[in-house]
């Protein structure tokens, strides 16, 4: 078993990290590899003015090689959190594609809450997670160290108080809209929040026009398609009663007039068959001048 007699740099600190223990920060040694040799990783036992306090595992280091070294729990420090999230209003507006994108901020304070009883002043390392690329740090002290899990901040603890550390995140978040299904109301608001110059809005507004456009020609052909069901299943009567009717003097008259009604439902057939020729002609024209229109707007700008 190799054994080195060597001095090495280090120095007592805390180390905070919520989730392995949320109350209370550990008791560490910030080693630092001054023997010029690599440490094989193992066991690892701390004394402290001659005593022991605590025991914890090294892993290997390469000379001159940092590392924080947590031993035992430090219960005079107690340690509460407080998050807050909030939005921020929107500041750019995008519309590329058919499609009108709001951008906003979404803004996460954690405030820590360090409440040291001891007599004795800490050096703390808080690790405070970092939970994908998207989150930027804003208005916070730079860390100490960014790992690929924790922002690494250092900072004093004082005896007898409570100290206050905030960590402010944000990112940028988008919410999309499709402007074909735009609709007046939705448009007042964009308006109202002043996302939109006046050239875009006279676009917008051209576009909800020929929306309503389409809907209606929608809806007539809906109509159509429905009286067209219902003389279908008149027919159908008509026939099963002229099917029933015999050759007898009393029925001609019967089977003469179910024949006319038929007649006239024929005639209404073929002229529904135009009618809906024609206004699904509409109704396609009307959809490929609002996709031209959309196609052409284009629009970016900070709000």
């Amino acid at each position: 078993m190799p054994i080195v007699l060597k001095e090495f740099q280090g120095r007592p600190v805390l180390l905070y990290n919520q989730q392995n223990r949320s109350e209370n920060p550990m008791r560490s040694v910030e080693f630092t590899n001054s023997t010029g040799l690599t440490l094989e990783g193992g066991p690892v036992t701390v004394l402290e003015e001659a005593s022991y306090v605590g025991e914890a595992m090294l892993d290997t280091l390469k000379p001159d090689e940092e590392r924080l070294v947590p031993y035992a729990v430090e219960l005079s420090v107690h340690v509460l959190d407080n998050v807050e999230s909030t939005s921020e209003k929107v500041h750019r507006v995008v519309i590329r594609k058919g499609q009108l994108r709001t951008h906003y901020l979404h803004t996460r304070l954690t405030t820590y809450h360090f409440n040291n009883k001891s007599e004795r002043e800490y050096v703390v390392y808080l690790e405070h997670p970092r939970e994908g690329a998207e989150w930027k740090l804003h208005f916070t002290p730079e860390p100490k160290e960014i790992t690929e899990s924790f922002w690494r901040f250092r900072f004093n603890v004082a005896a007898k108080q409570v100290t206050h550390f905030t960590v402010r995140q944000r990112q940028t978040l988008h919410s999309s809209f499709a402007l074909c299904d735009v609709n007046n109301q939705q448009l007042g608001l964009w308006l109202e929040q002043k996302f939109l110059d006046a050239k875009t809005e006279k676009a917008l507004r051209l576009i909800v026009e020929l929306r309503g456009q389409v809907a209606a020609a929608e809806g007539c052909l809906q109509y159509l398609e429905k009286e067209r069901g219902v003389i279908h299943a008149e027919e159908k009567r008509i026939r099963e009663n002229l099917q029933a009717l015999g050759d007898r003097p009393s029925e001609k008259d019967l089977r003469e007039r179910l024949i006319k009604s038929l007649n006239v439902q024929e005639d209404r057939l073929e002229q529904i068959a135009q009618e809906i020729r024609a206004k699904t002609k509409e109704r396609d024209e009307l959809r490929e001048k609002m996709n031209q229109a959309l196609a052409k707007l284009d629009y970016e700008a900070e709000v």
